[in-house]
């Protein structure tokens, strides 16, 4: 049984074409596709904080008497559920 030792010398030629060749196109597909989708990503960012500037205004209570009354009825209301829940489980 003689092995050929150039099949091998191949094999491990070939397996280190694929690993230049596919470090080279992950570098092309970073810099081209990512790079332009990473620039929608920040552009989305800065679109969400200007909005949530333009909404802070409406997010204070104006009526402080209905809004404390409801932030009762909230606790309440979640206090119940947890008592709900637990004597389903007794």
């Amino acid at each position: 049984m003689e092995s050929n030792p150039g099949k091998k010398n191949r094999l491990t030629l070939y397996i280190a074409i694929a690993l230049v060749l596919g470090i080279a196109l992950g570098f092309v597909f970073n810099k081209n596709y990512v790079g332009e989708e990473n620039g929608r990503i920040a552009n989305a960012d800065i679109q969400v904080q200007h909005l949530q500037k333009l909404m802070k205004p409406y997010e204070i209570p104006k009526d402080s008497i209905v809004f404390a009354a409801l932030t009762g009825q909230q606790k309440k209301i979640a206090e119940q559920k947890k008592a709900a829940e637990q004597s389903l489980l007794n």
